[in-house]
């Protein structure tokens, strides 16, 4: 998972360091409550060795701010919702005993029939002190 700004260099008066505290706490708060609890196994087809990689990138185009982790929240679990992945089969090779892996033609499935998306949390900010 990578989080990022736009204007993270260009602001003036704003310790870099402290932007990057910004980034680094964005970072840690989406990837232990949004996305470690979602249930990967069903994107596996052979257990370590052929599974769908589920990477999240977020880029925001103003100055990030701790306030927006509501925003970026649905906006992940909406990206999620649309997902459309290839369907495909995998055999094993019974001479090589390798995997091979053929994309299914015209056949997409969402990311709906591997994860229950009624399980896929969102952050909701309630107050801020």
């Amino acid at each position: 998972m990578t989080v990022d700004s736009s204007q993270r260099g260009m602001v003036s008066g704003v310790d870099k360091k402290e932007l990057d505290e910004i980034h680094e706490d964005m970072k840690y708060l989406l990837e232990e409550f949004m996305i470690k609890p979602i249930d990967k196994k069903p994107l596996c087809h052979v257990p370590g060795k052929i599974c769908w990689i589920l990477n999240v990138d977020v880029f925001c185009l103003t100055l990030l701010k701790p306030v927006f982790i509501d925003k970026i929240s649905l906006g992940i679990r909406s990206a999620l919702t649309n997902l459309e992945i290839p369907e495909v089969s995998v055999a094993q090779n019974q001479i090589t005993l390798e995997y091979e892996l053929d994309v299914v033609e015209d056949r997409i499935k969402t990311i709906g029939d591997f994860i229950d998306m009624n399980k896929v949390p969102t952050i909701v900010t309630i107050g801020e002190v």
